[in-house]
């Protein structure tokens, strides 16, 4: 957990009981995304200076910083996603997705992928490693040579920026989250053929956060709301600002886009185009 320049380590062993182990610090950048590695004793973190910051925790107890390196975007950097062979993905307001190898010792941007038109908030890879998606629009990458990906779909329904994306554990289904208030499903079993399922949970404001469960049944949105508006059959609601949500494909509908008043003097955002907003770009609640 980071907030914002400091990170804290918790054993949750009792989840009931949560116990903090260790705290770091970051040195006094704001930390806008912190992950995991695959080995699970290395913590990765990237924020508004442009550094990729990796810490050894396998000592919980004592974290410890053994990397800063440069991700060479040209803006804050939002996102990090980790690949199991040590990949990294990283997003930024700069728009564009950089590849790096972190088990490199001294790691070079394998690739720079380009095609949003806005801020790239969100980045996640897929459970085999061999898909990257990312979000100002949902786009979908072939990294199975992190060396030259290719776009392989763009999956075109929410109105805004998508601010979360998540893959469930099969990798068959992707769930978003975005500005628009509203969290959706994508079947994206059989790349590039993809299909919206339907909306999966609406909330008053933002949608900054989407996770599905080990088993894939279950899925949690969070939004900035501190509720959530609507409600499907076969969905379930916990109040507070996260939804936790009964995943049933087969029950979720499309419903039209949002009727969010548009401000004086601005355009309405265009349809099929979830990069562009009637109120401009978003920045990430921990980015400077």
């Amino acid at each position: 957990m980071a907030d914002p320049t400091w990170i804290d380590l918790w054993d949750l062993r009792d989840p009931r009981r949560p116990r903090r182990l260790g705290t770091t610090d970051s040195s006094g950048v704001a930390l806008g995304a912190i992950q995991f590695a695959r080995d699970g004793d290395t913590l990765v973190g990237v924020g508004g200076d442009r550094v990729l910051r990796l810490w050894d925790a396998s000592d919980p107890r004592k974290p410890r910083l053994v990397s800063k390196r440069p991700t060479g975007h040209t803006a804050a950097v939002c996102s990090v996603a980790v690949r199991r062979d040590g990949v990294a993905a990283t997003s930024s307001y700069d728009d564009t997705v950089r590849l790096r190898d972190l088990s490199d010792p001294a790691p070079r941007v394998l690739d720079t992928l380009t095609g949003h038109d806005g801020n790239v908030k969100a980045v996640a890879v897929s459970p085999d490693g061999k898909t990257l998606t990312s979000g100002s629009d949902d786009r979908e990458w072939d990294v199975t040579d992190p060396h030259h990906a290719n776009t392989v779909a763009v999956l075109e329904g929410q109105w805004h920026f998508i601010d979360a994306v998540a893959y469930s554990p099969d990798g068959r289904t992707l769930l978003s989250g975005s500005d628009d208030h509203t969290a959706k499903l994508w079947d994206i079993g059989d790349l590039p053929r993809h299909r919206e399922l339907g909306e999966l949970a609406r909330h008053a404001d933002i949608v900054t956060g989407v996770a599905f469960a080990s088993h894939g049944r279950t899925a949690a949105t969070v939004g900035v709301d501190g509720a959530r508006l609507g409600k499907h059959p076969g969905h379930s609601l916990i109040c507070g600002r996260t939804c936790l949500c009964a995943v049933n494909p087969d029950q979720c509908t499309t419903p039209p886009p949002p009727s969010t008043p548009t401000p004086p003097g601005a355009d309405p955002p265009p349809p099929h185009r979830p990069w562009r907003s009637a109120s401009g770009p978003r920045r990430c609640p921990a980015s400077p």
